[in-house]
């Protein structure tokens, strides 16, 4: 879990690829084509049908589903970098997906259009500054849960954190 620009999708498919486990990215469900969302109903189902494996990665945050997926879970990742941190790798990681057209899920792309709007639903940067504060409050409601938290304050920290989920 983490902000968006955080690097969840990244340090899930690195942990994937070393623990040799399924990897699922959320946004790569919630997003169809033309950016519209998977119906609540459908994104539940899937989500459900893949954390019923017993053993998963799940990247996201999303409020409607993060029952299913904490439910199930055993370990969770808190990617909790300071403001400044996220907001300089979102703004690079964006601004180099519109240059160079990258495809994201289901044949969706950023946008300069996007970017440059003041609506934080359709700006993936407003939207992470926006509920930055926010984010860091969910973390904090999880400090009581029964799976294991490994909060990471800073991205310098994750070698450490790789080396010991490979133990």
């Amino acid at each position: 879990m983490g902000s968006s620009g955080a690097g969840k999708t990244h340090l899930a498919q690195a942990l994937s690829l070393q623990l040799r486990l399924p990897h699922l990215e959320l946004d790569s469900l919630r997003h169809q084509a033309n950016w519209q969302p998977l119906p609540n109903h459908d994104f539940r189902n899937r989500v459900a049908a893949f954390c019923s494996a017993d053993s998963w990665i799940v990247d996201g945050n999303y409020s409607q589903v993060r029952d299913l997926v904490l439910s199930r879970a055993t370990d969770v990742i808190l990617l909790d970098y300071p403001k400044r941190i996220v907001m300089s790798r979102l703004i690079w990681r964006s601004l180099t997906r519109v240059v160079l057209r990258k495809p994201l899920w289901n044949g969706n792309r950023e946008s300069l259009r996007y970017l440059l709007s003041s609506d934080p639903e359709l700006n993936v940067l407003l939207w992470s500054w926006s509920n930055f504060e926010r984010r860091r409050q969910e973390f904090d409601d999880l400090e009581s849960a029964t799976f294991n938290i490994r909060r990471v304050k800073h991205p310098h920290d994750i070698a450490e954190l790789k080396k010991l989920i490979s133990k």
